[in-house]
């Protein structure tokens, strides 16, 4: 709707743009007609999500999250990235009306990271820094040997130290601090006779004996 054009007839409309007016009726015949012209229509982005479109201003819209449970992917809020409109943030479906401008809207997700061996298991959004702590190893002859991350695309700055961080992905990690057996040196004595080599072995490992030093 435009406006009410008086097509015939001294009257004046107080409000010509409202979609509803009122007049005095005078002593003679009165035409009026409503005009219209084509709303514009807004383009609605919905990125991580559904719902996207061209509408008028004042259409009910539907957007829709794409949560994935199985592969660890939640909704978490929805982003007004441009553009001005009220919505429940939390509500992964929610319906709305389209505002007068474009609009796009981002769905946020968080993903897990699971840590095996130390601290910093949860829930983080992409982007988000992520610091894991090695815990320590109790294991009689056992000693930290870096973590392992899965998806080994991750970038850490050094695998081997106790802590790292890392930039949460847009999926699921695990994190495993890994163990390794400590190695020690065994020393012969060889009372007097030929000198017998020192050796290093792994804490639990067989020792096999040298041949026996002559003298």
């Amino acid at each position: 709707f435009k406006e009410w054009e008086v097509v015939e007839g001294d009257i004046t409309l107080p409000n010509p743009t409202s979609h509803r007016t009122t007049f005095t009726m005078p002593t003679m015949p009165v035409k009026i007609r409503a005009t219209y012209t084509y709303a514009p229509e807004h383009k609605l982005t919905v990125q991580g999500g559904t719902g996207s479109g061209d509408f008028t201003q004042h259409t009910v819209v539907e957007i829709s999250a794409q949560e994935d449970v199985e592969a660890g992917k939640l909704f978490k809020e929805w982003k007004v990235v441009s553009g001005s409109v009220e919505i429940d943030t939390k509500l992964k479906t929610q319906r709305f009306t389209m505002p007068g401008n474009d609009l796009v809207l981002k769905a946020i997700y968080t993903y897990g990271v699971d840590v095996s061996g130390g601290s910093g298991s949860g829930r983080y959004t992409p982007g988000d820094t992520v610091t894991v702590t090695a815990d320590e190893v109790t294991d009689a002859g056992k000693e930290f040997d870096g973590f392992t991350l899965t998806p080994s695309s991750i970038e850490v700055e050094d695998f081997t130290q106790k802590t790292i961080t890392f930039t949460m992905p847009e999926e699921s990690v695990t994190v495993t601090r890994n163990t390794r057996s400590i190695p020690y040196n065994v020393m012969f004595d060889s009372q007097g006779g030929t000198p017998l080599a020192e050796m290093k072995v792994l804490f639990d490992a067989l020792i096999v004996a040298p041949s026996a030093p002559t003298k």
